[in-house]
Formats: C-alpha cells, structure tokens, sequence
C-alpha cells in the first residue's frame, strides 16, 4: 500500500459550533500594537507602525489632551501615521487614529489652522487644485468639506487656486496679519512663486475665512531656472541674454516642495525650497519686508557645509516640534512616490535637526537620519512577510523579504530572520539575523519567501521569488528545498537553490497554492491591471495558464496590483481566499475552493477600529501583503501585513469562530472517490491530525496508516485491499475516534 501526502488542501466540513463576537461580522481583524519586537537588545517604541518612505510632518491635537500629536502623511503609500504624544515626552503609535482621516487625502497634506479656532485643519491635493477640510473634532477627530477646491481672487475673476500635483505650497501667516496665507509655484511658468493673500482679517477681523486674492505673481522677486540656477531680481530669459524662457529653463516641470518661516527673527518670513529634479533643499532669505519680498541669493547649504540636506530626489523640509521642547525642529525627507533609480536609501530617508534656539532664530544640529525609522521594523521597500517555525521549537518566527535597500556596491535585498523567543501563546520578536541564508549574495531585489511542500517529501521547502539587480522587467521563481527528515525541522541549503522555469512581470504578485487538489502546487498571479491569472501545475514544473480571471477577478483600475493569500481564517477548516490591492483594502472570500466555479462576493470591511467599535477598511497603502499565524494559541490566524514602507503591521483575527463539533471535536473525515474504482486510488482529507487505519468488517486492523496531519489531502493506493467494505478510523487529537465506511471495488 502507497501512501503519499499530496500537499496541504482544507476540507469541507458541517459546522457544528460557533463562538460570536459581538457586533463584528465573520472575518474582522484588530491593531495589535502590543507584541515586543527587539533590535539590538532594545525594544521598538512602534514596531508595528509599517515603516516610513516619504513623509510629510504634521502635528495637531488627536485625542483632546492639548498636546501636539505627530501625524505623519506617506506619500509612497499615501497612509497617515499617527502617533500620539504621551506624557508630552514620547511617542505612541496608534493607526486607528487614521481612520478618522479623510480618505482622499493624496499627494500632500499640511495641518493648518485657517480660521484660528484652535484646531488644525487639512489642506490637501485635489485635481483642480487644493481641498480643505475644516477640522470639526470634539471627542474625536472628523471633518467637514469647505473648500472643493480652494479659489482666489485673480486678475479680474475668482479662479481656482491651481498648482501641480506633487507641489507642497508654503501655508503661513505671510503678512504678519493673522491669518494664513498661501504660497504656491505657478502651475503654468513653474519657476515664479505666487502669493495669494488672505483678505480674512482686511475684510471681516477676523481670521475665520477662506477670501484668497493673488497679489503677486513673483513673490521674493526671483525666478529658478534649474537646479542651482536663479535669477534674482530679474528673469531666467533676462539673465542667459535674451534667450526665451523656454530655452533657459529646462528643469521646470517637476514638483516643487516650499517651507516658509522666520529664520532669522526679522518679521518676515524666508523659504526652504525642493525641486522634484534637484538634489538640495536650498534656503531662501527674505530680505525685503512682510507684505514685499525680496530674495536676493541663495543657501545651497543649509543649515549648514558638513550636515547641508540632500537627497537624490525631491528634498522638502517640515518644522514642528517633534522632541516635545516647545520649540519647533526641522525634518527633511523625499517628497517623492516613487525610488526612480532605486537611488534613495528609504531606510535612512527621514532627516531630523534638533532646534537649539526658538521659533523666530532656530538653530539647528543635525540629530539622526533615520527620525521615527529607528523605532519600527523598516527593510527599506516593500516588506514581504512569512510566518515560519524556523527553529522548530513550536511557535511562529518571521521572516521579512523586501524590495532592498541601497548600500555601498548597488541596491539589492536580504532576508530578515526575527525568531519568536516568547512561546506559542505570548509572542515576543527579536531580530536574529539580518541577512539569513546569506540571500545578499544573491544580489535579488523584491525578495518574497513562500513556504509549500513544492517537491513532494511531505516536508515544507523554501519557494522565493526576486528579479536581479539590474533588471526592472522580470520576477523569477527560485526553488530550495528542505533537506530536513522530518515536517517540524528545517534545513534549507542555498546550494541546492534552482530556478524554476515560470518568470513574471516584475511588479506581478505570486503565490503558491493547490488549487484543484492534485498534489501539486499552482500559481496565482496578481496583475498590475487587477486581474488574476491561474496557472495550473499538472507535472512538477509545468505550469499552463488556466483562468485569465480566477474567481472572476479581472482587469479594475482601482484595485490594480492584488496581492493573494489562502488560509483559514475562522478556524473550520476550510480556506479563505485573501487579496489586497492598491485600494489599501481588504477583500476576503470564503471557503474559496468550494466556490470557485461560482464566487460569492468577498467581505470588505474587516479591520475593528477600538476606539469607536466601528469595523472600517483597511487602508493597508498602495501594495501589501500578508501572512497568517495563530500567535495568541486561540486557534485563530493573526495577520501580519507588510506594505511599500518597508515594514509591517499586526492584526489579532477576531473572527466568529467555528470549530466543527466544538473545541474538543473528534475527527472529520471525507473520502473520495469512494467507491474506489480506476486504479483503486483514494484521498483522504483530515481536519486535524489523527492517527489513522484501516478496519475490516470484523472490526480487525488491516493496516495502519501512522499519523497524518491535519488540512492535508491523503493519497492512498488500495488496489492490494480485497474488494469489500472497510472502515478507516481516526483517532484526533482528542482521543475520540471517528469512522467512515470505504468501499473497494
């Protein structure tokens, strides 16, 4: 008798028992901020707070204390961090806060107070222009629409306030008034500053209203022509000798990022200023007075020669109080979405200069490169995350690919190892190896690992996908299997690595699953149109396209880059199917096999916001991706998702329960086909593991099978039984035994 375990494939199962969670519907997840991480024997502050790219600093009120709370706007992701300040002396991390956001917050975000109630308010991007939400908070933040988009006062009408997309305007009190007012880059010469003026306190006295009016279409009196290049007190055409605009101006198309405040106590206000195209944020005096400005030079080295901020792209710079002093500081980082080049180092993007003066002079110091990065699990790009017993010892380690980060010979990835030293039921992460396996030598960027039995030994090997430096088209499949004699140990060997004969576009997203059953593993294929393709395994590296739709999934505009994962997520045995997508969401299908020739509609809110008991979507980012493990020992899967920020966030499954027959169940056998006909093959799927044999009709043992484990298919050969009626009993975990009649023909 033959006996092969073909891989793991939940059952089908009646579901017998449920434990109800109160109010939430059937998948729902919950922020877990609790579970210590360690990194070079020091505990993060926010481990789970996802990493950070390109943010924008903002600070405001978030929970009625009166103090100032950090709120932090991702651009590569478009996520709001918020971190809430306690004690007035650190920092706390709590996302839930996010979700009292704005959803359409895009591009860039600055916290302002417009109408001088003592509540900041959201400036943000919109297609026409700028978009205000007036901040309405009383218990909790929220908002109200009062500018869709912003206007203001032009040559002879009101028009919308205009500016590119990726711009971040300088939002200040210009003019010494009272009110705030706006300056922003022409959005069609690009090199000149337009200030519009707020006529609130002119007007009315008082500082309430939105009344903009454009006063000068060349404030400071200065045009930039390209990066380094400025013509003071005159024209880019006037300064190259009569040449046009157009030819003297070359680099006028990307963004332009503007900080304005005091730096040198005057009254007036001078300017930091970042260029999509440039390397340096430069500074800008203001030399002239509140309501006429003058720029006369420029500081290509500011603050100063040895710390002067420079990124490889799109610097800008932010000042507010992060070290809780009372006096402001400065952050610089990239304003930038993407890493053209892979050039920016994003594990080390976030700038901080300690403000050793006052508002009006600051003096700054440089401080560290890597402000609030430090104090999470940040990779750099693209975090992809496993659960894995690496160490066999019964608990869950993970282990953390990514995108990679740029060091000194060229950008490429490791994997991160982060061994579980607490237990089964009490998790508590350290960072154990930094580059396990000695994956850097593999020079791979988007380095994900999946774990699958892909040989077909009944022991889990290491599947990873990585495209080569270098290469910006292509992901490859690369298989290593485990060397290990048993299912609970592992012993991968790197020189035993082959790359598999299936590539893919290099922003595809793969995953590994049997889908039909057969013993081998399948492909889906996540597109960056949205769709997913199914490629079907027959034979051990023969993938074929099967379905260009799986699940019926097909191309959408904004659900594009879906990210796919299979697990149970409520404990009955049967498989969830789990996509992400550029949405930031969350879509959950139910015991997807069952359904997969008819799809019912996914459950889409599932992410528990605590602090009003409200179940919201996800906002995960652009692209995430996700993996499942019971951390707490209440046989539910956690969820950690790992995002474009580099790092990841942790989700305790607080899903309706349901364990067939109850916590202390027996078995749950199903057969097929039965009768055994053909070649006398059946499978056997177990929701547990069992010790399992074959009886006669006179209750002897005919064979013993030995010990399966649970959420796998059996493959069995019977054609040496006899033909007649048998029993297969299973002994669960429980101690009791369940039977089933099998019958060979």
């Amino acid at each position: 008798m033959v006996i092969k375990n073909r891989g793991r494939f939940s059952i089908a199962l009646t579901l017998l028992s449920f434990f109800v969670l109160k109010g939430y519907p059937q998948f729902s997840f919950e922020p877990d901020f609790s579970i210590p991480v360690i990194i070079d024997e020091n505990a993060l502050d926010f481990a789970w707070a996802g990493g950070l790219n390109s943010g924008q600093y903002n600070t405001m009120d978030l929970n009625g204390d009166n103090l100032d709370d950090l709120v932090i706007f991702d651009r590569t992701s478009g996520k709001v961090l918020p971190y809430l300040n306690v004690e007035n002396n650190r920092y706390e991390y709590n996302s839930n806060y996010e979700h009292f956001f704005p959803a359409d917050v895009n591009s860039w975000m600055v916290l302002a107070d417009y109408d001088c109630d003592g509540k900041k308010d959201i400036f943000t991007n919109t297609r026409l222009g700028i978009k205000i939400y007036r901040n309405v908070s009383e218990d909790q933040p929220a908002w109200r629409v009062v500018a869709d988009p912003l206007f203001t006062q032009g040559t002879s009408s009101q028009i919308n306030l205009q500016m590119n997309q990726s711009d971040i305007p300088a939002i200040n009190d210009l003019d010494g008034d009272g009110d705030l007012d706006i300056l922003v880059f022409n959005f069609f010469a690009g090199g000149f500053i337009d200030y519009h003026l707020n006529r609130s306190m002119e007007k009315y006295g008082i500082c309430d209203s939105l009344d903009f009016q454009r006063v000068d279409r060349n404030w400071g009196k200065f045009e930039e022509c390209n990066c380094g290049n400025y013509a003071f007190g005159q024209t880019c055409a006037e300064k190259t000798g009569g040449r046009s605009q157009r030819q003297a101006r070359t680099n006028h198309a990307g963004g332009k990022a503007l900080l304005a405040f005091d730096n040198d106590g005057d009254g007036d206000k001078d300017i930091l200023f970042g260029d999509e195209e440039c390397t340096d944020l430069v500074f800008f005096e203001n030399q002239g007075t509140p309501q006429e400005a003058i720029i006369l030079d420029v500081d290509e080295n500011y603050p100063t020669d040895q710390t002067r901020i420079s990124f490889p792209f799109f610097p800008a710079g932010y000042y507010e109080d992060v070290n809780f002093d009372g006096v402001k500081d400065l952050i610089a980082a990239p304003n930038t979405a993407l890493n053209p080049g892979d050039l920016i180092n994003f594990r080390n993007s976030s700038w901080l200069y300690i403000n050793n003066g006052n508002d009006d002079r600051p003096q700054f110091e440089f401080s560290s490169n890597d402000f609030m990065q430090n104090q999470s699990i940040d990779l750099g790009e693209n975090a992809f995350p496993l659960f894995i017993d690496i160490d066999s010892d019964g608990d869950s380690d993970l282990l953390i690919g990514s995108k990679g980060f740029l060091r000194s010979d060229g950008f490429y990835a490791s994997m991160f190892l982060f061994e579980n030293v607490g237990d089964a039921s009490t998790p508590s992460f350290e960072l154990v190896d930094e580059d396990y396996l000695n994956f850097s030598s593999l020079k791979l960027k988007n380095l994900q690992p999946f774990i699958a039995d892909y040989n077909q030994d009944n022991i889990p090997d290491l599947i990873f996908t990585g495209s080569p430096a270098g290469n910006n088209t292509t992901k490859n499949i690369f298989f290593m299997p485990n060397g290990a004699n048993s299912q609970n140990a592992f012993a991968f060997d790197p020189n035993l690595a082959e790359q598999l004969p299936f590539s893919s576009g290099i922003n595809d997203n793969l995953y590994f699953v049997d889908v039909d059953g057969d013993g081998f593993l399948d492909i889906l294929l996540g597109k960056p149109t949205g769709a997913i393709e199914y490629y079907r395994n027959s034979t051990t590296n023969n993938f074929t396209l099967e379905n260009e739709t799986f699940f019926n999934i097909d191309n959408d505009i904004f659900k594009r880059n879906p990210s796919i994962n299979t697990f149970d997520l409520n404990g009955d045995n049967l498989p969830e199917l789990v996509i992400t997508d550029g949405t930031g969401n969350i879509r959950i299908y139910e015991d997807f096999r069952r359904n997969i020739d008819n799809p019912t509609p996914p459950l889409e809110n599932v992410i528990i916001n605590s602090l009003d008991e409200s179940v919201v979507n996800a906002r995960l980012g652009r692209a995430s991706w996700t993996t499942f493990a019971d951390l707490n020992n209440d046989r539910l899967a956690d969820m950690v998702v790992g995002g474009v920020q580099g790092g990841v966030q942790m989700f305790t499954n607080k899903s309706t329960k349901k364990i067939p027959g109850g916590e202390d169940a027996g078995v749950t056998l199903i057969i097929y086909p039965n009768p055994a006909i053909a070649n006398s093959i059946v499978k056997i799927e177990s929701n547990q593991p069992a010790e399992l044999s074959i009886i006669n009709v006179l209750g002897q043992k005919i064979t013993h099978l030995g010990t399966v484990a649970g959420n796998e298919i059996l493959t069995i050969d019977v054609s040496a039984l006899p033909n007649g009626l048998y029993l297969l009993r299973a002994q669960g975990r429980s101690g009791k035994t369940t039977e089933r009649l099998l019958i060979q023909r």
